[in-house]
């Protein structure tokens, strides 16, 4: 297992992160959700600006690939009960057709983390069946915990590719203390089992 500090710039080096070219077609490009916005513990609105850039970034990823028009890989929004109706409304405000468009439920709050966006896919029938390839979407910072918790908890026949959402691209302001807070969650998760200790390769490596 990486140290605190290892960790730190394996967290980092995800900040500069480009778009991942998959070596084959995937089968559906996967947007995690972000949490929502708090004020004083109270909840303001799902619909955050890390959220929306997320799904934007995934609507892009597509556009850049429109040779695959003809059979267009699936958008699949992965969040908690609560986000998926914002999730959804904005990848179809953003002219996404929503035929091509899977909802993943991975627990009401305070129960969905990112772990069970990825167990909740054992036990999803649209899941199975041959090989397929996805690329999962989500902020430069998140993208070491979510390689991990993709090598804890895949199913064989589903291959990855991890496109973080860069920061000199992304319009976000993320907090200052980020990075500390995700290597407390990288190394509470491997050591509870949750995560494995070394991810899945991906752009930082």
């Amino acid at each position: 297992m990486k140290t605190h500090e290892e960790l730190g710039r394996e967290i980092r080096a995800c900040a500069g992160a480009n778009f991942i070219a998959p070596t084959v077609k995937p089968w559906g490009v996967m947007v995690l959700s972000a949490p929502p916005e708090k004020w004083n513990d109270i909840f303001i609105t799902e619909s955050t600006t890390e959220n929306v850039e997320r799904i934007r970034t995934a609507i892009e990823y597509f556009r850049a690939y429109l040779e695959w028009r003809e059979a267009l890989p699936y958008l699949i929004l992965n969040g908690e009960a609560n986000q998926l109706p914002m999730m959804l409304s904005t990848a179809v405000n953003h002219y996404f057709p929503a035929d091509r468009i899977l909802l993943v439920d991975c627990g009401r709050r305070p129960n969905g983390n990112t772990k069970t966006q990825f167990t909740t896919l054992k036990c999803d029938a649209r899941f199975a069946g041959g090989s397929k390839c996805i690329v999962v979407v989500t902020s430069w910072y998140h993208i070491p915990r979510v390689a991990r918790a993709i090598a804890a908890n895949n199913r064989k026949n589903l291959c990855w590719n991890l496109l973080a959402l860069p920061e000199e691209e992304s319009r976000l302001q993320i907090l200052p203390n980020i990075i500390d807070e995700e290597v407390q969650r990288i190394l509470e998760g491997v050591t509870n089992g949750l995560l494995a200790a070394e991810p899945i390769p991906y752009l930082a490596e």
